[in-house]
């Protein structure tokens, strides 16, 4: 339970990190992101908060979370 938390607090301390699109978020769908969270780079399962693809490459912002998974805006 202790490791479960931490992993919930790590992502929530991902809202307002700013980082790329690892693996393609497809339309409607979960992708994978990198973000800088207490100095290190982390990869986190993600989706686009409006539903729309994003491009492996493309910047994003950390807006929300759902569970384990991030929701991201394209920036």
């Amino acid at each position: 339970i202790a490791r479960r938390q931490r992993q919930m607090c790590i992502r929530d301390r991902a809202i307002g990190a700013k980082g790329q699109v690892y693996l393609r978020i497809s339309d409607e769908g979960v992708g994978q992101v990198t973000v800088e969270v207490n100095e290190a780079q982390r990869t986190f399962n993600a989706k686009s908060e409006d539903g729309a693809g994003i491009a492996t490459g493309d910047f994003i912002e950390v807006v929300d979370t759902i569970g384990e998974v991030l929701v991201v805006k394209r920036i």
